[in-house]
């Protein structure tokens, strides 16, 4: 596992820790490692295993291109083998798709895709709910001054 010797206190409340290229590098291949053990089915595994979280991954991308292409390997990896996974029945698709978005981009955009279009169908469904409210409390209000008309 790559470690950042001497490079400063990240844990427990100190400065944080700044990783050179070569830990980057060093990282790259541990992800690899991680990527192409058969019992490998999803990235959160490795950042389990490291500590790193997600958004770590794209500042270890912008200072090792090593580390940039392996994460793109990994993700090609491990996202065909939970698709093998899927069609053949090992793994209960349903558990997949939560995460999938992050092994394919085609899934990634489709996901946003219907994310627009249910917006689509939101906002006017809002709007008609607001006007039907609005309506409602203009019936009531006139309702209200009928009824002290008649008990003046």
């Amino acid at each position: 596992m790559a470690r950042n010797v001497g490079a400063g206190q990240g844990v427990g409340g100190g400065a944080p820790l700044k990783y050179d290229k070569a830990f980057c590098d060093a990282l790259a291949d541990d992800l690899m490692k991680f990527a192409e053990d058969e019992k490998s089915i999803s990235l959160m595994g490795f950042t389990a295993k490291t500590g790193f979280i997600y958004t770590d991954w794209r500042r270890f991308s912008e200072r090792s291109d090593k580390f940039c292409m392996a994460l793109s390997r990994a993700k090609a990896i491990i996202g065909y083998r939970r698709e093998v996974g899927a069609a053949n029945g090992t793994f209960i698709s349903k558990m997949l798709g939560m995460n999938s978005w992050q092994y394919d981009p085609e899934t990634r955009a489709r996901e946003d895709e219907l994310k627009k279009e249910a917006m689509q169908d939101v906002i006017p469904a809002q709007l008609a709910a607001q006007a039907t409210i609005a309506a409602q409390a203009k019936l009531l209000e006139d309702l209200q001054k009928q009824l002290s008309e008649l008990t003046k």
